[in-house]
């Protein structure tokens, strides 16, 4: 478990320097899925789960960006921390969202192949945003 929170961390440290952003990043992975998040605006949001990129499959923001919550570009992919470089071991999608606007939204990503069209998610993570 430390193995993997420790790159993460690392993650989110980065992308905090270089903003005046002082709050804390709220951390979110399957764990608190389907529970309430509470983010001040300005607040940073960083979601963790995990996938095995070497399937095809992807987590995507299916919904809940907008004027409430945006995301800070890019997923990364951290590959697993315990065996690196290992064909076929899961490792961890991190997306990044900015708390715009007081309101509340559902954040819904969904774990797919972005290339099968009118194919449901495999598994879908949900998080209850309020951004104060």
């Amino acid at each position: 478990m430390r193995a993997k929170i420790v790159p993460i961390l690392l993650l989110v440290l980065a992308a905090g320097c270089g903003t005046l952003e002082r709050q804390t990043p709220t951390l979110a992975n399957a764990a608190n899925e389907g529970g309430a998040i509470a983010l001040k605006k300005g607040g940073t949001l960083v979601v963790a789960l995990e996938g095995n990129a070497t399937t095809g499959y992807r987590w995507q923001t299916l919904s809940g960006t907008g004027e409430v919550l945006s995301q800070i570009g890019t997923p990364d992919y951290l590959p697993p921390a315990v065996a690196p470089g290992m064909v076929g071991a899961a490792g961890d999608m991190v997306f990044r969202y900015r708390a715009e606007k007081a309101g509340t939204t559902t954040l819904e990503l969904g774990y797919l192949r972005p290339f099968e069209t009118g194919v449901a998610p495999a598994k879908i993570a949900r998080y209850t945003v309020t951004v104060q």
